[in-house]
């Protein structure tokens, strides 16, 4: 996980560099990997200082660390797979890190920075293993956001053969720390951990005691609240097959801090059996002290030839009488809880807690694999959105950036594509809570419009993106990344969420 401050200040958890092996806790099969990009969103070159913390049981271990200057408006890069990035510029650690590494790094920097972590199997350069097609990326946690609380919506312990496990880390300073998960059948179970300063700990369900293998209502499905009882933590999910070799998809996302909490959230894509066989589990958890009820209302914004919605049509779904810390899924599939909106839809999604704070995340299924993000605060969106890494054809791998008007008022937005040498920008107009994808943004048939003065991106670049509301109009993002190539079997989809910069 990933947390910055005024002066920089980030941390990442790293799941596993170069891994031979996994234990129990996390991901299965061999060839774990990860990389991280950060991106310089201050008002001038910086210098970073990064340190990485071994081990994953929570207590200390070997660290490593370098010195690095990233540039203004630039990006800089960690890949244990590749000596050089040909992209952008390159961390490179003063001692490397060893193969098997599994930990956590901090990055302090006197700029404002963001950034995101990678996590997969595929083989890359040195790393990864034959047949791997797991992937999936996090976005950081901010150095004002950590705290003594983190939600999770979505526990699974071979629920559906899927599982996940929680990696958390103490940021700054020791932490106790307790796992308690409430179950769909009711049920509760807990467990407690103690993590050294800046290391982290791999948290199962099944060291509480959660059962295995039960469908829905049998107590393997649910979600996690994580309290410290001294030091801040922050943490991040990854969702995996519960037994593969080699994994063939991934899902990460970073926890919910206490700032992440509302009454209204926003979600830029939900897809009910759309392009690629995609659909969407929208997964609200009750976050208040009480009962309430989760509504969300569905606006479409694309669809499908032959699908029976209309763009800017709206469908509402709602649950009444949601007990404290249980959550709710809205999904097209099999349930029929997206309030009516038809096969073949894309749309964008408002979702309210009616009586107290709420928070969600969106699981996508569909033909290119599997991806989670997690839904936005209307009270931390802003007008300006940072993504620090944004592939186009880039290795074969390509991003889509989504962009959802979180405002009452119509505004015009600017989306600017920086690679190591050149800038380009687009421009687009969004209606209130309105939701644009921009994919394969150098290709002149798709539309997309330059601004006055630039032109399109150009193809096999990877570029650090900022999206900006020009009339001060709150907005957020997500990119999605996918594989255009597939030569050596498609690659899982993977999301991350933007940065809604201050």
């Amino acid at each position: 996980m990933i947390k910055w401050v005024k002066s920089g200040l980030v941390v990442l958890v790293l799941l596993g560099l170069a891994m031979a092996t996994v234990t129990a806790q996390g991901p299965p099969g061999g060839g774990w990997w990860t990389s991280f990009a950060i991106q310089n969103v201050g008002g001038a070159q910086g210098t970073l200082s990064v340190e990485a913390y071994q081990g994953s049981d929570g207590s200390s271990g070997s660290t490593y660390s370098t010195t690095e200057t990233i540039p203004l408006n630039g990006a800089l890069s960690y890949h244990p797979g590749f000596s050089a990035d040909p992209a952008v510029g390159r961390i490179d650690f003063d001692t490397p890190l060893p193969s098997g590494f599994i930990g956590a790094v901090v990055i302090s920097s006197d700029q404002p920075v963001v950034a995101t972590a990678e996590l997969g199997n595929n083989a890359q350069g040195t790393v990864g293993v034959s047949g791997g097609l797991a992937k999936a990326q996090y976005q950081g946690i901010g150095g004002s956001q950590v705290a003594n609380e983190i939600r999770f919506p979505v526990v699974k312990y071979n629920y559906a053969g899927q599982t996940t496990t929680f990696y958390i880390q103490a940021a700054g300073a020791d932490a106790s720390i307790t796992a308690a998960y409430k179950m769909d059948n009711g049920s509760s179970y807990s467990h407690s951990y103690t993590i050294a300063a800046n290391h982290m700990v791999a948290v199962s369900p099944a060291d509480a005691g959660v059962p295995a293998g039960q469908p829905k209502g049998g107590g393997s499905f649910g979600a996690l609240t994580v309290t410290s009882t001294t030091g801040a933590i922050a943490g991040v999910v990854v969702e995996h097959q519960h037994t593969a070799s080699p994994a063939t998809f991934a899902l990460s996302t970073r926890g919910f801090m206490p700032t992440d909490l509302g009454t209204t959230l926003y979600a830029p894509v939900i897809k009910h059996a759309f392009a690629n066989a995609a659909t969407t589990g929208l997964t609200v958890q009750n976050a208040s002290g009480g009962p309430i009820t989760i509504r969300a209302t569905f606006k479409v914004y694309n669809i499908v030839s032959g699908s029976s919605a209309s763009i800017g049509a709206e469908y509402v779904q709602e649950f009444t009488n949601v007990p404290a810390g249980e959550q709710r899924t809205f999904r097209g599939l099999n349930t029929n809880t997206l309030g009516g909106m038809p096969a073949g839809t894309l749309a964008s999604a408002v979702i309210e807690g009616v009586g107290g704070n709420i928070v969600a995340t969106v699981n996508e299924a569909n033909s290119k694999g599997k991806a989670v993000y997690s839904c936005f605060n209307s009270t931390t969106a802003t007008a300006s959105v940072a993504l620090p890494q944004v592939k186009e054809g880039f290795y074969g791998m390509t991003n889509g950036v989504i962009v959802q008007n979180v405002d009452t008022t119509a505004t015009t937005i600017h989306l600017t594509y920086q690679s190591a040498s050149t800038e380009y920008i687009l421009t687009y107009d969004l209606q209130p809570d309105e939701a644009k994808s921009f994919y394969q943004v150098s290709i002149a048939s798709r539309g997309y419009t330059p601004a006055a003065g630039s032109s399109l991106p150009v193809a096999n670049e990877k570029y650090a993106v900022t999206v900006e509301s020009l009339d001060g109009r709150k907005i957020v993002a997500i990119a999605q990344e996918a594989d255009v190539d597939a030569s050596n079997g498609v690659l899982d989809l993977k999301n991350y969420e933007g940065f809604n910069l201050q």
